[in-house]
Parts: C-alpha cells; sequence; structure tokens
C-alpha cells in the first residue's frame, strides 16, 4: 500500500528529484523508460508500489525514436488496455537556462491542467507507433 507521499513506494516521493546515472549503453534509458510507463500504466515497478498518473518523458537522447520501444512496452506490458497517460517531450530540455525552464514548466502546468488532456489526448493517442 502506498503512502499519500509516494509515487513509487520506498524510491521516489512526490515533489522528489531522482537522478539515474551510469556508464554508456548501461541501461539507464530503458531502466528509466520502464519505470516512466510503469507509473503512466499504475503498474508495480520492480516489485514497488505504484500511484499511477500522467508522465512526460523527456527523451532528450533518443528522440522520437524512443517511440519504437514505448510501443513494445505497451504491447508487452499492456495488451488491449487504453493506452497510458504519457506524453514525450522529444528534446533536450535546459534547465540551467531561465527562460526555458519557466517555459517547460509552463507546459508541464497546461500538460496537467485535466481539460486539456481531455481535449487534446483523444487527438494524439494514435500518433505513438
Amino acid at each position: 500500500m502506498l503512502d499519500g507521499d509516494s509515487i513509487v513506494k520506498g524510491c521516489i516521493d512526490e515533489g522528489a528529484l531522482a537522478l539515474i546515472y551510469g556508464a554508456s549503453n548501461s541501461g539507464k534509458t530503458f531502466l528509466a523508460l520502464d519505470l516512466a510507463l510503469s507509473v503512466a500504466a499504475g503498474q508495480t515497478w520492480n516489485g514497488h508500489g505504484v500511484r499511477g498518473g500522467l508522465v512526460a518523458y523527456v527523451a532528450a537522447e533518443a528522440g522520437y525514436r524512443i517511440q519504437r520501444r514505448v510501443r513494445g512496452w505497451l504491447d508487452t506490458r499492456c495488451g488491449e488496455q487504453a493506452e497510458p497517460p504519457l506524453v514525450i517531450v522529444p528534446r533536450v530540455v535546459n534547465l540551467m537556462h531561465d527562460v526555458e525552464t519557466v517555459a517547460f514548466a509552463d507546459f508541464l502546468t497546461a500538460l496537467a491542467s485535466r481539460a486539456w488532456w481531455e481535449q487534446t489526448i483523444p487527438a494524439v493517442r494514435g500518433r505513438v507507433t
């Protein structure tokens, strides 16, 4: 059972900053994507309970190429279920640049808006191929 502040029990709490680091080609992208999709789908992640919800995944290195991995994960883990609320940001977000940081924060705020979500997602749901 999750407490009120957990996104991933024992790993990530609401409002926390999480960092994945390691050597080149060590599986960081697969780990991050599995985590992000598990949260979006509300599925247990590596034995940890998850509070599901909207995820914005910044694919800084893979860009749109990440969509093939997403499709494979969804086909394997979700089957015929509705696709989870995942938005892929296919570019680097420079959080050291004030203007870009504010723009990204504004984007995330708009993304979290239920009205925006309900109006936009049905139109883009089929775009992940």
